[in-house]
């Protein structure tokens, strides 16, 4: 719903060039009332890392040889194998600071006027 009542209204080069973009995603993901967009997180996270509100470090590998997954990643969140962490796996995040930041990054002036004045809790 965020997505698209609001992110998606905003008339500006970036959103509409967005909506064009995701068009058929979120014509797919309408009937489920899912976005995920794990991309833009990752992004927002490195540009601010504040986002981050739990975190856990995992040894993380790509299984390759079918035991568990084949070609995708595992982390050994029960530590079955005892090797050292070396990946940060983050569980959740401050999502009323991201949709800020997402209005930020989508709007021109007036949004980004806007984010700045919307209550961080």
């Amino acid at each position: 719903a965020y997505r698209e009542n609001v992110l998606g209204r905003i008339n500006s080069t970036e959103m509409d060039l967005l909506n064009k973009i995701e068009a058929n995603i979120l014509e797919k993901e309408r009937p489920k009332g899912v976005w995920s967009a794990p991309d833009s997180l990752v992004a927002a996270i490195l540009i601010e890392s504040a986002l981050v509100t739990r975190s856990e470090n995992y040894h993380c590998t790509v299984e390759v040889s079918g035991k568990y997954s084949r070609g995708m990643m595992v982390a050994d969140k029960a530590f079955i194998e005892e090797k050292p962490s070396n990946c940060t796996v983050v569980e959740d995040v401050d999502f009323p600071l991201y949709e800020r930041m997402l209005l930020w990054a989508a709007g021109g002036p007036y949004y980004k006027d806007l984010a700045k004045r919307i209550p961080k809790n």
